[in-house]
This record gives C-alpha cells, sequence and structure tokens, in this order.
C-alpha cells in the first residue's frame, strides 16, 4: 500500500515585452517573448510511488505518463 497524494504543477507562464526604446530603429512596434512549460513538476507524498505517475493516459492500450511540454513564442508587431 502506498499513499497515492500528490501536488501537480501543470503550467508555467513567462512572458516579457520588450521596451519601445530598445526596439527603436528596427522597423517593428513591439516584441513580445513568452515562454510557457506544462507539466514541469510532480510532488509526491510516498516514495513507494517509486516515479509512477499518478496521471497517466492510455495510447493504444499502453499506459503513458503526461509529458512536460516546453513552448518558446515570439511576437512580433509590425
Amino acid at each position: 500500500m502506498a499513499d497515492g497524494t500528490f501536488v501537480r504543477v501543470r503550467t508555467i507562464s513567462l512572458s516579457y515585452k520588450v521596451p519601445k526604446e530598445l526596439i527603436n530603429g528596427v522597423g517593428l512596434r513591439s516584441i513580445t517573448v513568452t515562454g510557457l512549460v506544462q507539466n514541469p513538476l510532480l510532488l509526491y507524498s510516498d516514495s513507494k510511488l517509486n516515479g509512477v505517475d499518478p496521471e497517466f493516459y492510455n495510447s493504444g492500450g499502453v499506459a503513458q505518463p503526461i509529458t512536460r511540454q516546453y513552448t518558446l513564442t515570439l511576437n512580433l508587431g509590425i
């Protein structure tokens, strides 16, 4: 038996809008950079779980863990 309690951080997003003073003369009105991480952290209450993801999904009958995903976005305003 193991305690199945866990905490998952699902999404972390960070955006930065470049100040207009830094992009003068480049021909753009705005530049925004956004970084996004999905499923970056999973904390277990019981070490007996030994890395098993309590929220898995079935893919073709095979249990797959929820994957970590990274996204970087560059938004240019002209």
